[in-house]
């Protein structure tokens, strides 16, 4: 590495690149790093145990890409994914957090899929002893509430509706939420808009949510 230029060592980093994006500041320190690092010296035990470990995780990415693959296949079979898809989730979360939820339809009101999360709202209180804030119960499923979570995220993020409810959840005169509380209501909110879209057979709208 130290005896590449800085754009021949990027250019090569970026032509074996797997993922959607490069820590370039990260590379950086890499780059600065080599000159006065130590290397391992052919056949030395630190270098074959380097090679064992990327042999181990291309494994463990090809495992990851079929398990994936296999997951998309089952979920694309769902009458309702179409609706699910349109909220924007992604392919892999919406149908991790359909594989958690289960056939939508056993359920009579989404209340029941907030339970089965874990998120809904408890008294956090110790005998005479209660807190203004009211945590999430999470006596439900933590894999769902992380899916939930991420999912969230993303759709602050890039969901022009959602943006919009979060900054109306922060900044409202009357009991205004934290961020992360914030974030907790609109995974409430998500949960909502999956048992809608999927009840009644219609694809999201942004529109809708901001109205509602």
């Amino acid at each position: 590495i130290a005896a590449l230029s800085w754009k021949t060592f990027e250019s090569r980093v970026r032509q074996d690149l797997t993922g959607s994006r490069l820590m370039v500041k990260k590379l950086h320190l890499v780059y600065h790093l080599a000159p006065t690092s130590i290397g391992g010296y052919a056949h030395d035990a630190l270098q074959r145990l380097i090679q064992q470990h990327i042999e181990t995780l291309l494994h463990l990415q090809q495992q990851l890409s079929t398990i994936e693959t296999a997951l998309l296949a089952c979920f694309h079979t769902l009458p309702t994914a179409p609706y699910l898809l349109s909220l924007g989730l992604g392919e892999i979360t919406t149908a991790l957090i359909a594989a958690e939820l289960g056939d939508l339809g056993r359920f009579r009101h989404p209340k029941q899929l907030v339970k089965l999360a874990g998120i809904q709202p408890t008294p956090n209180q110790s005998g005479f002893y209660e807190r203004d804030a009211t945590p999430m119960s999470q006596k439900g499923r933590p894999r769902l509430r992380t899916y939930l979570f991420f999912g969230v995220m993303r759709l602050v993020r890039w969901d022009v509706a959602f943006k919009a409810k979060k900054l109306a959840f922060v900044n409202r005169s009357q009991n205004p939420l934290k961020p992360i509380e914030a974030i907790g209501a609109l995974m409430n909110k998500l949960l909502h808009l999956l048992w809608a879209v999927s009840r009644n057979e219609t694809a999201y709208s942004p529109e809708r949510f901001m109205a509602g």
